[in-house]
């Protein structure tokens, strides 16, 4: 998941410039079949690299 998120949403089909935690679930959704709620990803991502997000944006 870590990957995806070095590149830009649009790279991924998304009419997005950055990643907000909605197209991040829906990505994921998309891509393994996991519906993950936004805190359940928001969760993952913290766990597994300790990113930060600011406000519904990604860092």
């Amino acid at each position: 998941m870590y990957k995806v998120l070095l590149e830009f949403p649009r790279e991924n089909g998304f009419d997005k410039s950055n990643w907000t935690m909605t197209a991040l679930k829906q990505w994921i959704n998309e891509k393994f079949g996991i519906n993950y709620t936004e805190g359940g990803a928001r969760t993952s991502l913290y766990e597994g690299g300790n990113l930060q997000c600011k406000g519904k944006k990604i860092v």
